[in-house]
């Protein structure tokens, strides 16, 4: 959080506090499409929206080298950039779990009906999250299908980092977590405007 507190930022408080909200509305919107999807109850929590320079974000993920999960989708349109899931890799083996209304522990590796899974979460929460700012930037923005990263947590958020570093030094940091049938997997998710598009939106929510 230092990082981003040593330089100006590209919103105030009362706009991430609106980014939030936005948020909230579309952690909502995504629980309850997966619930309509998997027949069981499902919450998304949003806990803090930071803003955060890139270096930072990383930091946030831990230990570079414990392995994580990450979904991975491009937006495009009148706004663009990127935006990534991030769960440890025993949370994400848990979330399978409780997606496919298995017994905690039963997935002990992802595959590809894991990575299924995990990718159709990422594409319903970045679905409805871009859905909120569209709405309220009066926008059209359109997302990529999920791209489902399982390495090191320094190598996934690096790949990213190599794609939008030229275009954007300024990540949004929303704290979540997913609770179905009552068990919580806590996770990252990061929205990577590029610059244009992020003084677009600082312009819209005041």
């Amino acid at each position: 959080m230092a990082n981003s507190e040593a330089r100006e930022s590209k919103l105030s408080d009362s706009q991430l506090s609106r980014l939030k909200g936005l948020a909230s509305n579309a952690t909502t919107n995504a629980a309850a499409t997966l619930e309509a999807m998997i027949g069981h109850s499902v919450t998304i929590d949003t806990f803090e929206v930071a803003e955060l320079e890139i270096d930072a974000a990383q930091a946030m993920l831990g230990n570079p080298e414990d392995p994580i999960a990450g979904i991975y989708l491009i937006f495009d349109g009148d706004i663009t950039g990127h935006m990534v899931l991030t769960f440890g890799l025993e949370t994400a083996l848990r979330l399978v779990d409780m997606l496919m209304l298995e017994e905690l522990g039963t997935t002990t590796e992802i595959d590809e009906l894991s990575r299924s899974a995990l990718g159709e979460v990422g594409n319903q929460t970045g679905s409805a999250f871009l859905n909120s700012v569209a709405d309220t930037l009066h926008k059209d923005i359109r997302i990529s299908p999920p791209a489902v990263i399982i390495d090191m947590a320094a190598a996934v958020l690096n790949s990213v980092v190599a794609q939008v570093s030229i275009d954007s030094d300024t990540v949004f940091m929303v704290d979540t977590a997913f609770k179905i049938g009552g068990t919580k997997a806590p996770g990252m998710f990061f929205f990577i405007p590029d610059s244009a598009s992020l003084d677009e939106m600082s312009g819209v929510l005041d």
